[in-house]
C-alpha cells in the first residue's frame, strides 16, 4: 500500500531566522512568516526545560526544516524506545496556519517568461522586416522610397505586436 499524500502545504525552505521569527518557503509557492514572540513568553514560564530553552535567541537560530515543518536541534526531546534525543518540532497544519503570507514565489521559467515573450515577438519582427525587404529587393518592377519603408516596417510591427500573419505581398 503506498503513502498518502496530505494536501497540507510543507515547509521546503528556511529564508530567514531571526530571534522569534522565521521566514520560509512553502510547497506551495507561498513565502510566509511566523512570528513567535508572544510563544516566547510562555516557554520562558513553561514547566517544560525544553521549550524554555528554545526561548533562548542561541536555540532558536538552530533551526531547520525536518520532514516538511520546523524543527530545532539545539533543543532535543527524548521519547521512550528511542535511543537518541529528537529535535523539538512543530505541527505543520497549526504552523501554517498561524503564519502570515508575505509573498508567492514563481519558478525561473515563469519568472522569465515576459522577457521570453518580448524575445521571440522582437525575432519574429525582425525576421518579418527582412522578409519584406528581400522581397522589395527581389522585384524589378517595384520600386520603394525610404519613408515608405518605414511605413512597411511600422505596419509589420503593429501585424506582429497584435499577433497576426504576415501574408506574401504580391
Amino acid at each position: 500500500m503506498g503513502k498518502i499524500q496530505s494536501k497540507v502545504a510543507r515547509l521546503t525552505k528556511l529564508l530567514l531566522i531571526e530571534p522569534y521569527r522565521i521566514i520560509g518557503l512553502w510547497s506551495n509557492g507561498e513565502t510566509r512568516i511566523n512570528d513567535f514572540t508572544e510563544e516566547v513568553k510562555e516557554w520562558q514560564n513553561s514547566p517544560s526545560k525544553e521549550l524554555k530553552k528554545l526561548a533562548s535567541p542561541r536555540t532558536f537560530k538552530t533551526a531547520f526544516v525536518k520532514d516538511g515543518t520546523l524543527a530545532f536541534s539545539g533543543s532535543k526531546v527524548y521519547i521512550p524506545g528511542i535511543t537518541s534525543g529528537q529535535p523539538i518540532d512543530f505541527d505543520r497544519r497549526k504552523l501554517y496556519a498561524d503564519s502570515k503570507l508575505i509573498g508567492t514565489s514563481v519558478s525561473y521559467e515563469e519568472a522569465i517568461r515576459p522577457q521570453k515573450k518580448r524575445l521571440e515577438n522582437r525575432k519574429r519582427r525582425t525576421s518579418a522586416v527582412e522578409h519584406l525587404e528581400h522581397k522589395l529587393s527581389d522585384s524589378d518592377s517595384f520600386n520603394i522610397v525610404p519613408a515608405m519603408i518605414k511605413k512597411i516596417d511600422t505596419r509589420v510591427k503593429q501585424l506582429v505586436a497584435i499577433g497576426g500573419e504576415l501574408i506574401e505581398l504580391e
